[in-house]
């Protein structure tokens, strides 16, 4: 009895603060989640309607907003363990989840103070708390912001920058992909590489098994390797690609953010194939033309790593080998000894930046970091250091191993249980790294 009055008056205390906190003037209307996205991606009437009916039909995403919005009023830093174990009780999740969600919250009070001072955004302070990770709500404006895609100096000029970049991509849509009908040899090559890759990417993940989904990621990559025929179609470039187009269209879909991520959620929740609101043509044109932009925005940071003979990744295997030779030689000699070479497990770390070591879900906490550095070598130099710290995660166990049992094992590493603690500590120990080691 003691503990259900407790609760009740927990739910009338919490409710009480939520109504004062989002309490407005009189004769304003309070902000909804659609008002919030709305301007940004300029939403048309009827993609607005849809988006509210799918929220409104959704209880478990409705349910899942509500509760964001209760722990975004607990904003105390000094909490107890025992308070934090009561208030598990009463969202019924477990205590790292409610220990993300208020991390989450925290940093999304500190990137909004960041871009609501002034009409120019800092980028540098946007840059450092980034690194931390990027709160889901804030992910696909800050990337944007990170890769250059929209201006931080003119914040009035950002949604004409978009409007003006998605147009210019229907155009090359038009001319690469729809208008010309006749490809020569080279063309029908790469066209029909990536007709047999796209399938393959990401099968864990039902939202990449949709074909109008399929047919955004295509054209992406079609485009973007006959713009770039000294580079042209490479695989893994299609890894590359995914984080972009869950993250933008996470955006459009907010309360529905991390159904998206959690790789299982459709199939418990619902099939992805109805979900009319993630569909929505008019959504699915701007995600696409902004994952587009994005991608070929990264890829500047990574030119030589998809030229012939591809040099890039070999300098950075190199790297790797160099720098694990200096802080761990232990680690280094037996790998010496059992004859394995670094480019038989590193390449594919470099090739597609871990994504395929780990989940899209600590992938994207990943890109928060790699976004984070401005310039290409910072970028390259960091990526590098991550992978020391990720080589040296598993040292114990390969020091045990012969050379069949180290290939096996580094092939398949088992970090399918990983949390965001492991990513944030590899982070922080590569980041220590290059800080240490670093030029």
């Amino acid at each position: 009895k003691e503990q259900e009055i407790n609760i009740k008056k927990m739910k009338a205390k919490t409710i009480t603060k939520l109504d004062a906190k989002t309490k407005r003037k009189s004769g304003s209307k309070t902000p909804t989640i659609i008002d919030t996205i709305k301007p940004i991606h300029g939403l048309t009437k009827e993609t607005e309607e849809k988006m509210v009916k799918a929220l409104k039909e959704n209880t478990f995403l409705r349910k899942y907003r509500n509760q964001v919005e209760d722990l975004n009023i607990c904003d105390d830093t000094g909490q107890t363990e025992a308070h934090i174990k009561r208030m598990c009780g009463y969202y019924g999740i477990d205590i790292n989840t409610y220990k993300e969600w208020m991390k989450q919250t925290q940093n999304i009070v500190q990137l909004k103070e960041i871009m609501n001072k002034k009409k120019t955004i800092d980028i540098k302070k946007i840059r450092e708390g980034s690194f931390n990770g990027i709160p889901c709500l804030l992910r696909s404006y800050t990337w944007k912001l990170l890769l250059n895609y929209i201006p931080s100096a003119k914040i009035e000029k950002q949604e004409e920058r978009l409007k003006q970049k998605r147009k210019d991509y229907y155009y090359l849509v038009k001319q690469y992909y729809q208008g010309k009908m006749e490809k020569n040899a080279e063309e029908e090559t790469i066209l029909h590489q990536i007709r047999i890759d796209v399938p393959r990417t990401s099968p864990d993940l039902p939202l990449f098994q949709n074909e109008r989904i399929q047919k955004a990621l295509e054209r992406i990559l079609y485009i973007w390797s006959i713009q770039h025929p000294g580079c042209g179609y490479v695989q893994g470039l299609n890894d590359l690609v995914t984080p972009f187009i869950v993250v933008f269209l996470s955006d459009y879909a907010a309360a529905a953010r991390y159904d998206i991520l959690n790789i299982g959620s459709f199939e418990e929740k619902e099939d992805i194939q109805e979900t009319t609101l993630l569909l929505d043509e008019d959504i699915i044109n701007k995600v696409e033309a902004d994952a587009f932009w994005c991608f070929s925005l990264l890829l500047d940071h990574l030119q030589d790593h998809y030229t012939r003979s591809q040099p890039g990744i070999h300098r950075m295997v190199n790297q790797l080998e160099v720098i694990m030779e200096r802080i761990d030689p232990k680690l280094y000699e037996h790998t010496k000894k059992t004859q394995l070479l670094f480019i038989q497990f590193a390449f594919r770390w470099m090739n597609c930046l871990l994504m395929r070591e780990l989940s899209l879900k600590l992938s994207l906490r990943l890109f928060d970091a790699l976004f984070a550095e401005a310039s290409t070598v910072d970028f390259e130099q960091l990526h590098v250091f991550i992978c020391v710290a990720f080589l040296r995660t598993w040292r114990n166990q390969l020091l045990k191993f012969d050379f069949a049992d180290m290939v096996m094992f580094l092939q398949h590493l088992p970090t399918q249980h990983w949390t965001y603690h492991e990513i944030d500590m590899l982070l922080q120990q590569a980041f220590l790294l290059k800080s240490t080691f670093g030029k």
